[in-house]
């Protein structure tokens, strides 16, 4: 008569059951975060508890990944020394080698998100000096933000209120004037001809 261990029955039937409600909870929760910040949210981008959760997460990773390839590495050079190595070495080791492939693959995914956002938060070392942008216009407040963003500076909006437009303004040219400019303070002022960046000293 076969013997079931009962305990390890409900352990397997606990943890498909932790992995059927964690996993899809998860995968909405990180791709809801994901598409805020391809959205251009850079605050998520440099929240303090993203950080955390990326190196957590290859930390324990790396931890795992290694403890799962010992014991299938030393099967299977147990097995190569005895010359039988073989299909049955790959079908005894096949849980160290899921696991091993798996965690692999959840760690490359997030150390490549935290290589991104490092790229993303660190300013190149060609960046200005430049500490503080005012920019003055008559609608500018995704091209403030998308200075800061680009350069590192602070950046604070004017709004001119005699009624002239703004003429389309190339953000990234932009933010190259500012980063080669090599004043601390600029002041730039758009209008329908065009801008006017002018160096000031507060």
């Amino acid at each position: 008569m076969a013997v079931v261990d009962i305990g390890e029955h409900f352990a397997v039937e606990e943890l498909a059951t932790l992995l059927l409600i964690g996993i899809p909870l998860w995968l909405l929760t990180w791709f809801g975060l994901e598409r805020r910040i391809n959205s251009g949210d850079a605050e998520e981008q440099r929240t303090p508890i993203r950080r955390i959760y990326l190196l957590l997460l290859l930390g324990v990773g790396s931890i795992v990944a290694v403890g799962a390839l010992i014991p299938t590495l030393a099967s299977s050079i147990q097995d190569a020394l005895n010359s039988e190595f073989g299909w049955e070495t790959l079908h005894s080791n096949q849980v160290g080698l899921a696991l091993v492939l798996t965690v692999s693959s959840v760690a490359w995914y997030h150390l490549t998100l935290y290589r991104h956002d490092r790229r993303e938060m660190i300013p190149p070392p060609s960046m200005a000096p430049a500490r503080s942008v005012i920019l003055v216009s008559s609608n500018g407040v995704d091209l403030a933000s998308e200075l800061a963003i680009k350069t590192g500076a602070s950046v604070m909006r004017w709004h001119r209120i005699d009624g002239l437009t703004d003429a389309a303004v190339d953000a990234e040219a932009l933010a190259e004037q500012i980063r080669s400019s090599t004043a601390e303070d600029l002041l730039i002022v758009l209008g329908p001809t065009g801008l006017q960046l002018v160096p000031f000293e507060a």
